[in-house]
């Protein structure tokens, strides 16, 4: 049926009940569906719609019909559609005026507008308000559901976003924070600077709405805080305010580098002020895990202590005037001769103790070169 043949049954008009904007509909197509609204003060022209449009071809139940924008308004906040049809000039609160409203409260929320040729300007100004279709009266069905197959097209994208979005947030989450906030205790300002950077530049291809980025920015810099030291952490919360002032990623960005930049700095000031602490620290970790066959200077750093491994061994070299990699080896020859002389442990027992894991040929080469004996020709003179 036409929009210009004249409809005699009633308008499909209720009350939302739909807590969602996408409800199930039992139908051939089968799925959710997009809750569409109709508005307009001209019963023919809502009943024609209602009536000729093939809703669920484009993924859509019309839900319901208003005779203004006041009662549009009402329905729209007792249960927001996915899409709203409305006239431009209607009594009361027009089409404008209910634009304008809804995006306030669900900007979300997309629309199709109607209009006459007098109301251009109206149109504009709705566009103004990010509506970007508008169909000239007098319109037929094609041109309406050519409209509707566009938002909702949209829609499905704008869904499949931030359902990407959603996704990358969370792994980024569960994988990153820790690894950043590990990079930030570590005091290492480059590797903090590419991991923020990296992010943004995947966010980027992702992020249409700058609310989004906002939340996700703020979610990375919530991390980061928390590797600050406590007394600091007040200080650099107040900081988060600057982020509702920004209006591109780039500023997100460029703030959230400051933030990760400043709480960096402190760290490595006090890895430069406390270089004993550090090494009674690497020393007492040595002890502890001279068992591992993974332990060296890397994985102390990194692992355990959340420190640069080049800082570290320039460190522990001017500290211990003896290389990492020397002292290692020594404490572990140490024990290894102590276990050798005072127990009755096989060599490969030995081996794995003082971390040379099940390689006791390699264990025994060393041994040899570091005491001149085999191992076990060592038990037997010592004996």
């Amino acid at each position: 049926m036409g929009l210009s043949s004249v409809v005699s049954s009633k308008a499909l008009r209720f009350r939302f009940t739909f807590p969602v904007r996408k409800i199930r509909v039992e139908s051939g197509r089968g799925g959710l569906m997009y809750k569409t609204l109709l508005v307009d003060d001209e019963r023919i022209i809502r009943e024609g719609i209602a009536q000729s449009v093939k809703w669920l071809d484009y993924g859509c139940a019309l839900v319901g019909t208003a005779r203004n924008g006041l009662e549009a308004y009402e329905m729209i906040r007792e249960s927001p559609p996915a899409i709203v049809i409305t006239d431009i000039k209607m009594p009361g609160l027009d089409g404008l005026a209910l634009i304008e409203r809804v995006k306030q409260e669900f900007p979300k929320i997309e629309f199709i507008i109607l209009s006459g040729y007098g109301e251009f300007e109206f149109a504009k100004q709705a566009m103004s308000y990010g509506v970007r279709h508008y169909i000239l009266k007098p319109c037929n069905e094609q041109k309406i559901s050519e409209a509707l197959g566009t938002v909702v097209k949209e829609l499905e994208q704008r869904t499949s976003r931030e359902l990407y979005l959603t996704r990358m947030i969370d792994d980024f989450n569960k994988a990153n924070y820790e690894s950043m906030s590990n990079l930030v205790k570590r005091g290492n300002r480059e590797e903090v600077q590419l991991q923020i950077n990296d992010y943004f530049q995947r966010l980027d291809n992702v992020v249409a709405d700058l609310g989004e980025a906002k939340t996700s920015g703020l979610g990375l810099c919530k991390a980061i805080i928390q590797a600050s030291p406590a007394d600091q952490r007040a200080e650099l919360i107040e900081k988060l305010n600057v982020f509702a002032e920004m209006e591109t990623l780039e500023q997100i960005r460029h703030g959230l580098l400051a933030i990760a930049d400043e709480i960096t700095k402190v760290y490595e000031e006090e890895q430069r002020r406390q270089p004993n602490k550090w090494i009674h620290q690497v020393l007492e970790l040595i002890e502890d895990n001279l068992d591992q066959e993974e332990l060296s200077l890397k994985w102390l750093a990194q692992e355990l202590l959340f420190m640069n491994p080049d800082y570290l061994g320039k460190l522990f070299k001017r500290e211990m005037q003896e290389k990492f990699s020397d002292y290692l080896l020594r404490v572990r020859m140490e024990k290894a001769i102590k276990l050798v002389t005072t127990t009755n442990f096989r060599i490969g027992e030995i081996a794995e103790k003082v971390g040379f894991g099940n390689n006791s040929q390699y264990f025994s080469q060393v041994f040899k070169k570091y005491t001149g004996d085999a191992p076990r020709e060592y038990r037997i003179k010592k004996a």
